[in-house]
């Protein structure tokens, strides 16, 4: 026996998933940028490895 085909319309990805998707994405993206260039500034401050720590924790 084969499973009938379903006749309703249900989309798996909804508007307000598809928000909270691209929120997620522009999240971490925005760290993908920032972690690496903390070491420049980290460096240009005289920050110690502990203010780092604390800064990205």
């Amino acid at each position: 026996m084969q499973p009938e085909p379903t006749t309703n319309n249900e989309k798996f990805i909804t508007k307000p998933l598809v928000i909270i998707f691209i929120t997620i994405f522009i999240d971490l993206l925005g760290f993908g940028i920032v972690i690496p260039l903390l070491t420049f500034y980290a460096e240009e401050f005289n920050a110690t490895p502990l203010d780092v720590g604390l800064v990205v924790g």
